[in-house]
């Protein structure tokens, strides 16, 4: 554009002219070209005119490039903020649409399917997930929209490639850091550029969009200060912390997630997302997955003390997520698996205290919980006891292997045929040692046959505790499950599905909600996703 500008006032100057503009160049795109006196003013004008229709072509692709989102922003907000405070108008609302054949399909092969193979949060071989169907036409069309108004995308590529998730997985901290440095070079040359064409406010905005984001999560961490959080554990891969009561600014709603900071050690400048558990005492507890990192860390430092029992201070920087107004519906499907039952669990306690208010139209739940080992239910043990107290709450637990992790921490295995009788199981029991004996020898065969029997014994208790949760001892099949649940209900029923578990599950669930809400039925049926991908 500078060399373009230099031979314009070289062709349309004189002498004198020339030598004043090239002195003293004009400081803002949107102001003439000061000629003292042009050989050719016709192509001065023509030159002008066309210097500022370049400008207001600008301005107008970036308004409209800045209009799409804002449009697509404007119409989530109306729909979110109408659930969100008229729930039950807009419930309303959505059960007249959901009766127009066209809305019906619109929803089955757009809004709400993956964009093929059916999967959605499972991660491609880059790490990443593949949008919905819905979200990749926003996308497409976005682009679409770039590509017709400008030729050249400049900047921000080594951030695009550095975003990537098998970069930003793998190699956290480089990303975190190097993003923000990247971040900072990015808005400075953006500056450099625009500043001396009197577009710097352009440059300015950008940057206090980007400082603000993160004057907003100092201030959130600030709302909780340095904290004392106190870590046990809770079975062999999983810990949970309990942060004392506090009063802060904004309470976590169901779902909500929170970043932590582990202040001790090296590791204090890393930030783990987990999701919330609310206490009725006000005290704010998470569900940890004992993975690699901080994690594992933590997990070693347990198994050192006598107790299992630490406290460490920790930094919070929340709270995060999206709340669903799951009360407004008439019936509800939980889906979780694992830790990510957690969000699920928050919201059958709202949904319980705003039926104690008589502000929810929820008349049923179907609470089902996936995990991989019986002694998995110490995770939520005593959330899962609270469930009893809710008659309308059908809580089912799937277990996928019949497995029991006895005191030394080995797997045994229990076979449910050996539940039958008491006879029975040990009559399999003897078979099995003898069989044993002759090719392993007696000291192994007489620790597995105890190894079964500890976990028998635990197994009955179990269920004798928890005699309110039915418990199925294989992999749910989630389309058959689903298919069967909303065929029970009344076709009147408004319906909403939520799901948090495994990706496969999460995709699975996505699948069959799509096909369902194509069929002919007056009420409506929506699927609320709580799954976090990192």
């Amino acid at each position: 554009m500078n060399f373009n500008y230099s031979l314009f006032v070289h062709q349309a100057s004189n002498t004198a002219g020339k030598d004043s503009v090239l002195n003293g160049t004009a400081t803002s795109t949107r102001s003439s070209a000061v000629v003292n006196s042009s050989k050719n003013p016709a192509y001065v004008k023509h030159s002008r005119h066309l210097r500022e229709l370049n400008l207001r072509r600008g301005e107008w692709w970036g308004s409209g490039l800045m209009g799409f989102w804002a449009l697509l922003v404007l119409i989530s907000s109306i729909e979110h903020l109408g659930s969100r405070f008229f729930p039950n108008f807009s419930m309303r609302c959505k059960r007249i649409m959901v009766r127009n054949p066209m809305a019906r399909l619109w929803r089955k092969y757009v809004t709400i399917p993956a964009l093929f193979n059916q999967k959605h949060t499972n991660r491609v071989m880059l790490g990443g997930t593949i949008p919905t169907r819905f979200e990749s036409i926003v996308l497409f069309a976005y682009f679409v929209l770039i590509m017709g108004f400008c030729c050249a995308m400049v900047c921000g590529g080594i951030m695009l490639i550095q975003s990537l998730p098998l970069i930003r997985h793998r190699f956290y901290e480089i990303f975190l850091y190097g993003h923000i440095i990247l971040a900072v070079f990015f808005l400075v040359g953006i500056w450099i550029h625009v500043e001396p064409f009197g577009d710097g406010p352009f440059a300015y905005s950008v940057a206090a969009i980007w400082c603000f984001d993160r004057f907003v999560r100092i201030l959130k961490m600030s709302q909780f200060g340095l904290r004392l959080a106190h870590i046990r554990s809770a079975g062999s891969d999983c810990l949970t912390m309990t942060v004392p009561a506090t009063a802060t600014i904004k309470q976590p709603t169901p779902g909500s997630f929170g970043y932590i900071y582990f202040l001790e050690g090296w590791t204090f400048f890393q930030s783990h997302p987990f999701t919330v558990i609310h206490e009725s005492n006000g005290d704010i507890k998470f569900l940890i997955r004992v993975k690699d990192g901080i994690t594992k860390q933590l997990s070693n430092r347990l198994l050192k003390q006598p107790e299992q029992d630490v406290t460490t201070r920790i930094a919070i920087e929340g709270y995060y997520g999206e709340y669903k107004t799951a009360y407004a519906y008439d019936k509800v499907v939980m889906i979780g698996g694992g830790n990510g039952v957690v969000g699920l669990y928050e919201y059958v306690k709202d949904i319980a205290n705003r039926k104690r208010n008589e502000t929810s139209s929820v008349k049923f739940i179907k609470f089902y919980w996936t995990i991989k080992l019986w002694d998995n239910i110490e995770w939520l043990a005593p959330e899962l006891m609270r469930l009893q107290e809710f008659d309308f709450v059908k809580p089912i637990v799937y277990v996928t292997r019949s497995e029991f992790r006895n005191d030394n921490g080995h797997e045994s295995n229990v076979d449910e045929d050996n539940r039958i009788s008491s006879d029975g199981s040990q009559n399999e029991l003897e078979i099995e040692e003898n069989e044993l004996k002759d090719s392993n020898g007696v000291l192994k065969t007489e620790t597995k046959v105890k190894e079964n029997i500890v976990g028998i014994t635990n197994i009955d208790k179990i269920q004798s505790k928890f005699s309110h949760v039915e418990f199925r001892t294989s992999r749910p099949h989630i389309p058959q499950l689903l298919h069967d649940d909303i065929q029970n209900f009344d076709p009147s029923d408004n319906i909403c599905v939520l799901s948090c578990a495994h990706n496969a599950v999460c995709d699975d669930v996505r699948r069959t909600i799509s096909f369902e809400v194509g069929e002919p039925r007056s009420g409506r049926i929506d699927l609320v996703e709580l799954l976090q991908i990192w």
